[in-house]
């Protein structure tokens, strides 16, 4: 369910004695942060637009809200559209398999998009991701929910979570894509950034400054991969985005395909599914999760500031520290504490609010009865003078005066008066000392963290955070950790109030690293595939590494863009995959296999089938070798070869014949004698027009041609000027068709006339 978001609220909390609507107590704050970030705004998120696709047929909130509450159950079989899985499941989960036949799936056709909006041509719409296609038809519904007619060019954002990558994992097995939609079509980014491209959706922007380089960044999206979590926190980074004024509101959404069993195998692996497909969620039964398709969404609840606590305030209960944006603790007597819970509670059921279990009610009218106690046992302890740092005081909540002192008054107050803890840290961070800080929490407990953090969002910080001590753990490692992380800060440490008689020698050997063992861990196929030997090749294609040495096979999306001199074999006007073609990949697979670059030779070849290469996209053809057997247990030195093509529907055999690699080099041979009968190789070529063989000009590698009159013999002159360092050839195939034409000029003699 997309969700449009236009401001923001943080959680509040309530304690015992005081109420907390935030995280910080008795000028502490406690362990924990809201879930989501804090607006300077007053206003509240509102969700005012819904979009959905469900299981069950499920398209509107209103048809969900009616599922629920007839107890419907959206499960069912894996559909075929996805995959067979039939093919994959097994009851025992052994690896490799499925330990499930079921779970939750969309009753859309996934590949089905109204492109009547969109800018993007058919070749890009059929490669990208069918997330993305779901994403910009919900994206757009949602808008359209929230009376959003006119969203083009505005300060929109666009946050997706995502967990699957079907799309990317189908793509990644064909290692010869073709065409320039491949990165924008499966990669996760593209989830977000397609809707905020298609849809204008401007939002939002930052400026930054990096050592005087001013560095404009347009992030309108963005795409979170958290697993179970991606859509809450693509949710919690739009709130942040809202409450920074980075947009005005944002889409938010969640989407989830299953297309390929890979990721299911993987849980299947893990033990964490549910063998029948259903979670049976807090029952003793429940066995597992289960995989579910859709486009869903979930302090909101709302949160509650100084201003809007005191609306709620009775008598005796005041407002005891300011701890953050949209969080405050109130204390005084315990009935009217509960009082005002209460009414909180009524009046307002989604704020989150707790009490804290402390017996006294620091900061409020009770501290200025044992004030004056607490002065008189602070004098004579506490001396007076002015802070050698800048001092940013939590009881005034700004810097304090130069020429003011720090006396037991002075703490008094500090009890008596509430804690003005965000004034004090933001004052830090709009001075000029508050450029670069690092805060470092010392005390029993990593307390401040959480109103830190609110605090420092509403002001635009990234400052870091340390705690000395964090509650339950080892002082010492505490310690040490805080320490470490200040010094990765440039922080520094100084280590001589710890070892006053150590000295830190410069120049020493490096580190001696155990390199003796190795740990990566890679598959044969990817090894294969990345460190292999021989290039692709127009015609072969490649080795396909799935295949094993004793029967190797190629793999070839054959393109007339890389071998154009193709189109000039055509049989009327259909461009045929040429004969001399087929020996040049049969010549070429049996160097590959053998090792031989001098020569090869063939014999027994039959072309079955002609081969009818199309224009504008590739034809995709297997050749595979396997030896001549002599005996049960003795092989030749020949090789049978098959080339096969598939249509998209079904594989069609070619060509079939032996090769074998010969190392003994061919010798030179003397030019043979002209023959009697002169041939004109213009007027041949016209014989073959005339026969249904249109040969364009790069089959028009023969010069001089002569034929005898008695005999079938004929001569000619190669022009073999493809033959270069980049061909991949033996001799490139348009000179071997030359050579085969002599053939048919030998056949002829005399009874055709070619002069």
């Amino acid at each position: 369910m997309a969700t449009t978001a236009k401001s923001l609220q943080a959680i509040p909390a309530v304690s015992n004695g005081s109420i907390q609507t935030g995280q910080l107590t008795n000028g502490h704050a406690t362990e924990g942060d809201p879930i989501v970030g804090q607006s300077p705004s007053q206003g509240l998120i509102a969700i005012c637009g819904m979009a959905l696709r469900l299981p069950a047929g499920i398209r509107t909130p209103q048809q969900l809200w009616e599922f629920l509450l007839a107890g419907g159950d959206a499960r069912g079989r894996i559909p075929i559209s996805r995959y067979n899985v039939a093919a994959f499941h097994d009851e025992t989960g052994k690896h490799g398999t499925l330990i499930t036949e079921y779970g939750y799936f969309l009753e859309d056709d996934i590949g089905a998009l109204d492109t009547s909006f969109l800018c993007m041509p058919r070749m890009e719409v059929e490669r990208i991701d069918p997330q993305q296609r779901l994403m910009l038809e919900v994206a757009r519904e949602c808008l359209e929910d929230a009376g959003e007619p006119a969203w083009g060019g505005k300060r929109i954002g666009c946050y997706i979570g995502s967990l699957g990558e079907d799309w990317c994992e189908m793509f990644a097995r064909e290692t010869q894509h073709w065409g320039p939609y491949r990165y924008t079509g499966f990669g996760n980014f593209a989830l977000s950034k397609r809707i905020s491209y298609e849809m204008d959706l401007q939002g939002p922007r930052f400026v930054r400054v990096y050592h005087l380089i001013l560095v404009h960044s347009d992030i309108a999206s963005m795409t979170t991969r958290t697993a179970c979590s991606a859509s809450l926190v693509a949710f919690h980074e739009a709130c942040v985005a809202i409450s920074r004024h980075d947009c005005d509101s944002a889409v938010v959404g969640g989407v989830n395909l299953i297309m390929t069993p890979g990721a299911t195998m993987s849980m299947t692996e893990q033990n964490v599914l549910s063998r029948d497909g259903s979670c049976k969620t807090f029952s003793a039964d429940a066995d597992g999760y289960a995989r579910g398709e859709a486009v869903t969404a979930i302090y909101i609840a709302v949160a509650l500031s100084w201003d809007e606590v005191e609306k709620h305030l009775v008598g005796n209960v005041a407002i005891a520290c300011d701890n953050s944006p949209k969080s405050v603790t109130i204390s005084g007597d315990v009935d009217e504490v509960k009082t005002v819970i209460e009414r909180i509670h009524r009046l307002q059921p989604d704020v989150s609010a707790r009490k804290l279990q402390i017996d006294r009610a620091y900061h409020s009218y009770h501290m200025p009865e044992i004030g004056e106690q607490y002065y008189a046992l602070l004098e004579g302890i506490v001396k007076a003078r002015k802070p050698k740092k800048l001092f940013f005081s939590s009881v005034t909540g700004c810097l304090w005066d130069d020429n003011a002192i720090l006396d037991s008054h002075y703490w008094q107050r500090n009890l008596e008066r509430p804690v003005m803890f965000r004034g004090a840290v933001s004052s830090i961070l709009q001075h000029p000392v508050g450029k670069h800080p690092v805060f470092l929490d010392i005390g029993p407990h990593s307390a401040l963290g959480g109103p830190l953090r609110q605090i420092l969002a509403q002001e635009s910080s990234r400052a870091p955070y340390a705690s000395a001590l964090s509650r339950n753990q080892n002082c010492v490692e505490s310690l040490l950790s805080a320490t470490g992380m200040l010094w990765t800060l440039q922080i520094p440490i100084a280590l001589d109030e710890l070892m006053p008689t150590g000295l830190c020698l410069s120049d020493l050997p490096p580190y001696p690293w155990d390199h003796e063992e190795s740990y990566w861990y890679e598959t044969r196929l990817s090894k294969d595939y990345r460190l292999r030997k021989y290039p692709h090749h127009d015609l072969l294609g490649v080795k396909v590494v799935e295949c094993t040495d004793f029967e190797p096979s190629w793999r070839n999306h054959f393109h007339l863009n890389t071998a154009p001199w193709v189109r000039d074999h055509r049989v009327g006007e259909d461009i045929v995959f040429p004969f001399a073609a087929y020996v040049a990949m049969a010549g070429e697979a049996i160097r590959q296999i053998a090792g031989i670059d001098q020569t090869f030779r063939l014999r027994h070849i039959i072309v079955s089938t002609a081969l009818v290469i199309a224009e504008g996209k590739p034809t995709e053809m297997i050749t595979t070798l396997r030896p001549h057997r002599l005996t049960d247990t003795l092989n030749s030195k020949w090789w049978e070869f098959i080339i096969a093509s598939h249509n998209g529907h079904t594989w069609t055999k070619h060509c079939t014949g032996e090769v074998m690699a010969q190392a003994e080099p061919l010798g030179r041979s003397s030019n043979p004698e002209t023959l009697p009968r002169r041939v004109d190789a213009s007027k041949w070529f016209d014989v073959l027009q005339r026969a249904g063989l249109d040969l364009g000009p790069e089959f028009g590698k023969i010069g001089v041609m002569s034929a005898g009159t008695i005999r079938q013999q004929a001569t000619g002159e190669m022009l073999n000027e493809r033959q270069d360092k980049t061909s991949k050839y033996h001799i490139h195939p348009t000179v071997i068709d030359g050579a085969l034409q002599l053939v048919g000029v030998a056949f002829a003699k005399s009874r055709i006339d070619c002069r």
